[in-house]
C-alpha cells in the first residue's frame, strides 16, 4: 500500500502534515515502546515525527538540524514550549535522562498541542491557496 502511494496511485489524498503527525505520535504511542523499557527509542522516533512535523509547517530542513540550530527559527509561544519539549527529549537521548512515565504523557500532550494550535493555521493556508 506505501509503495502504490509512492508511484502515485494513492486511493486519495495525503494527510495534511498535522494530521499526518497526530496519526504518527498515536501509532508511536500504541507501540508501547516507552512502557517496554525502550526511553531512547520512543525518544528518538518521537523526535523525529515533531522535527519533520515543524519543517513541514515552517519550512526550514528541521529534520537536519540540531535542536540549537531549529532555536532561532521558533519565535512563538508555542514554537517555544516545543524546543524546550525537544531539549528535554535531547537529555533522554544522549544524557540517559529517563522520564517518569507521567513526563511522556506530559510530552506527548505538549506535542499534540502544539500540532493542533499550529495545524488549524496550516489548514487556514492550504484553503486560501488556488
Amino acid at each position: 500500500h506505501k509503495k502504490r502511494a509512492a508511484r502515485g496511485m494513492s486511493a486519495g489524498p495525503q494527510d495534511p502534515p498535522h494530521l499526518r503527525a497526530r496519526k504518527e505520535l498515536e501509532a508511536l504511542s500504541a507501540q508501547g515502546l516507552f512502557e517496554k523499557g525502550h526511553v531512547k527509542g520512543f525518544y528518538f522516533r518521537f523526535t523525529e515525527i515533531l522535527r519533520r512535523y515543524v519543517e513541514s509547517v515552517r519550512g526550514f530542513p528541521a529534520a537536519e538540524f540540531t535542536t540549537e540550530e531549529i532555536a532561532p527559527h521558533m519565535d512563538s509561544v508555542q514554537a517555544r514550549r516545543l524546543l524546550a519539549l525537544l531539549r528535554a527529549a535531547d537529555l533522554v537521548k544522549f544524557a540517559e535522562d529517563i522520564p517518569a512515565p507521567a513526563r511522556k504523557e506530559e510530552d506527548m500532550e505538549t506535542a499534540l498541542i502544539y500540532i493542533r494550535e499550529t495545524g488549524a493555521a496550516f489548514d487556514t493556508e492550504k484553503d486560501a491557496a488556488p
